[in-house]
């Protein structure tokens, strides 16, 4: 099991504030697709700006440098995950720590597409 250290929970007072602030964390009475009963709702892709994605980057950036773990690959699933992993990679890149972000996987292309 990981264990976060004390500077990893210093900061998810600051990230659940962020998610709040942006509506994408809400309390209250919701249903999820597999029809249980939760008393919140977390919508990630309410984090629609700039500002707010940096910010969540950087929380992904710092608990992945506070968990101790070494890290030389991000992966991220399709859709959401790739910005998140391409953000946090440039995040850890900012305190000098290099990660590569690989795209999702796909056969190699062995032709050129021509311009239409």
């Amino acid at each position: 099991m990981l264990r976060c250290s004390r500077r990893a929970v210093d900061f998810s007072r600051d990230f659940i504030a962020l998610a709040c602030r942006k509506g994408v964390l809400r309390f209250g009475a919701f249903v999820t697709k597999a029809g249980r009963n939760s008393p919140y709702f977390f919508n990630a892709g309410l984090f629609d700006d700039g500002a707010s994605f940096r910010e969540l980057c950087g929380y992904y950036a710092r608990t992945i440098r506070a968990s101790g773990i070494a890290c030389d690959m991000l992966f991220g699933p399709a859709y959401k995950g790739i910005p998140l992993v391409a953000g946090t990679a440039i995040r850890l890149a900012e305190d000098g720590v290099t990660c590569r972000s690989p795209s999702t996987a796909r056969k190699p292309r062995t032709t050129a597409r021509a311009a239409r």
